[in-house]
Protein backbone atom coordinates (compact mmCIF):
# COMPACT_ATOMS: atom_id res chain seq x y z
CA UNK A 1 0.00 0.00 0.00
CA UNK A 2 1.50 3.12 -1.42
CA UNK A 3 1.88 6.05 1.30
CA UNK A 4 -0.66 9.10 0.34
CA UNK A 5 0.83 12.07 -0.28
CA UNK A 6 0.50 15.05 1.99
CA UNK A 7 -1.40 17.89 1.16
CA UNK A 8 -0.75 21.28 2.63
CA UNK A 9 -3.27 23.22 4.02
CA UNK A 10 -2.83 26.37 1.16
CA UNK A 11 -1.80 25.80 -2.17
CA UNK A 12 0.15 28.62 -4.50
CA UNK A 13 -1.19 32.10 -4.44
CA UNK A 14 -2.42 31.64 -7.84
CA UNK A 15 -4.46 28.46 -7.18
CA UNK A 16 -5.82 30.06 -3.70
CA UNK A 17 -7.34 32.57 -5.92
CA UNK A 18 -9.44 29.75 -7.99
CA UNK A 19 -9.52 27.56 -4.68
CA UNK A 20 -12.34 24.57 -5.72
CA UNK A 21 -12.89 22.32 -2.58
CA UNK A 22 -13.44 19.70 -5.30
CA UNK A 23 -9.85 20.35 -6.45
CA UNK A 24 -8.90 19.16 -2.86
CA UNK A 25 -11.54 16.23 -1.70
CA UNK A 26 -8.96 15.39 1.22
CA UNK A 27 -8.69 18.70 2.51
CA UNK A 28 -12.52 18.95 2.40
CA UNK A 29 -12.67 15.83 3.90
CA UNK A 30 -10.29 16.25 6.66
CA UNK A 31 -12.57 19.88 7.46
CA UNK A 32 -15.56 17.52 6.91
CA UNK A 33 -15.05 14.97 9.74
CA UNK A 34 -13.72 17.91 12.27
CA UNK A 35 -15.06 21.08 14.23
CA UNK A 36 -16.78 23.50 11.92
CA UNK A 37 -14.25 26.15 13.69
CA UNK A 38 -11.50 24.42 11.68
CA UNK A 39 -12.76 25.79 8.34
CA UNK A 40 -13.85 28.60 9.66
CA UNK A 41 -10.12 29.79 10.71
CA UNK A 42 -9.24 27.96 7.72
CA UNK A 43 -11.23 30.19 5.70
CA UNK A 44 -9.86 33.51 7.71
CA UNK A 45 -6.60 32.62 6.74
CA UNK A 46 -7.10 31.92 3.22
CA UNK A 47 -9.19 35.37 3.17
CA UNK A 48 -5.62 37.22 4.52
CA UNK A 49 -3.39 35.31 2.45
CA UNK A 50 -5.64 36.13 -0.99
CA UNK A 51 -4.84 39.73 0.46
CA UNK A 52 -1.33 39.41 1.16
CA UNK A 53 -0.67 37.69 -2.42
CA UNK A 54 -2.14 40.40 -4.02
CA UNK A 55 -0.72 43.60 -2.17
CA UNK A 56 2.95 42.36 -1.23
CA UNK A 57 5.82 40.42 -2.79
CA UNK A 58 5.24 36.45 -4.13
CA UNK A 59 8.14 35.70 -1.00
CA UNK A 60 6.33 37.48 1.44
CA UNK A 61 3.16 35.02 0.62
CA UNK A 62 5.43 32.34 0.91
CA UNK A 63 6.45 32.74 3.96
CA UNK A 64 3.33 34.12 6.06
CA UNK A 65 1.63 30.93 4.19
CA UNK A 66 4.34 28.16 5.55
CA UNK A 67 3.92 30.08 9.09
CA UNK A 68 -0.01 30.48 9.26
CA UNK A 69 0.29 27.06 8.36
CA UNK A 70 2.18 25.85 10.86
CA UNK A 71 -0.09 27.77 13.25
CA UNK A 72 -3.44 26.27 12.26
CA UNK A 73 -2.07 22.81 11.98
CA UNK A 74 -0.84 23.02 15.80
CA UNK A 75 -4.13 24.58 16.81
CA UNK A 76 -5.67 21.25 15.23
CA UNK A 77 -3.35 19.07 17.15
CA UNK A 78 -4.16 20.75 20.02
CA UNK A 79 -8.09 20.44 19.56
CA UNK A 80 -7.35 17.15 18.83
CA UNK A 81 -5.46 16.01 21.77
CA UNK A 82 -7.48 17.09 24.16
CA UNK A 83 -10.69 15.50 22.44
CA UNK A 84 -9.24 12.37 22.00
CA UNK A 85 -6.82 11.91 25.04
CA UNK A 86 -8.61 9.81 27.64
CA UNK A 87 -6.05 10.58 30.03
CA UNK A 88 -4.00 7.55 30.28
CA UNK A 89 -0.27 8.24 30.12
CA UNK A 90 0.75 5.54 29.03
CA UNK A 91 -0.45 4.96 25.38
CA UNK A 92 2.08 5.71 23.01
CA UNK A 93 0.18 8.24 21.18
CA UNK A 94 -1.09 9.84 23.82
CA UNK A 95 -0.51 13.34 23.92
CA UNK A 96 0.69 13.28 28.06
CA UNK A 97 2.93 10.53 26.83
CA UNK A 98 5.46 12.83 25.66
CA UNK A 99 5.57 10.84 22.58
CA UNK A 100 3.88 14.50 20.39
CA UNK A 101 4.99 16.66 23.39
CA UNK A 102 8.19 15.90 25.07
CA UNK A 103 8.44 16.84 28.68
Amino acid sequence: MAIPKPIPLFPTYDKLKAFDWRDYPQLNEFFEHNPQWFREHWQWARDYLIFLGRNKSEHTFIRFRSDIEKFLLWSFLIHLCNRYDDGIASHPFSCRSGVLFPH
